[in-house]
Parts: structure tokens; C-alpha cells; sequence
């Protein structure tokens, strides 16, 4: 059915609501589980420097780790990919992946 299937999170709980159906299609088609996820960081202010828009961005990145993890452990082919934007270009760096 699937040749892979692809899940983009931000790490929110309404991006993890779709963990389940992942799993399903992952499953039923033997298909491995790529997992995209982009941290945003906020336009240059004056002093030059950027920040990430999630002030927990590390506890973030550890959860959708440890769920890329739990997919692997499932039986799942599962594997991260992680990329960067600029605040409000999420979509397109996911695409590009």
C-alpha cells in the first residue's frame, strides 16, 4: 500500500494524536516511518542572533526521540530527520525533506 510512510511533528499533542494512525499504516504495508521534524528559529534581532521559537526545544527534541524510539521497539523501520527554518518556514523544510 505505503512505500513509506512520512510523519511530520512539532512535538505537540495534537501532532502526537496522528502517532497512532502511523503506526497502523506503518504496520499494515510494512513500510518504514520517516519522522520530519523542523526547529523554527525566530528573525535575527538586533544583536544578529536567533533563537529557537520553542523554549524547551531540548525537552522537544527528547520526545520525539524517544517516539521514533518506541516506533523502532514496536517492530517498526523508523528514523529521524531533523532540519531548520526561520519562523514560519516549517512546511517548506519539511517538503524539502
Amino acid at each position: 500500500m505505503f512505500k513509506k510512510v512520512i510523519w511530520a511533528t512539532d512535538g505537540s499533542t495534537a501532532a502526537d494524536h496522528a502517532l497512532p494512525l502511523v503506526r497502523m499504516l506503518a504496520a499494515e504495508s510494512r513500510a518504514p516511518v520517516l519522522v520530519v521534524y523542523c526547529e523554527e528559529f525566530t528573525l535575527p534581532g538586533k544583536g544578529g542572533g536567533s533563537l529557537p521559537v520553542q523554549a524547551n526545544e531540548p525537552e522537544v527534541e527528547e520526545k520525539i526521540r524517544r517516539q521514533v524510539s518506541e516506533l523502532t521497539s514496536d517492530g517498526l523501520t523508523a528514523s529521524l530527520e531533523m532540519t531548520q527554518s526561520k519562523v514560519g518556514g516549517a512546511a517548506h523544510a519539511i517538503a524539502d525533506v
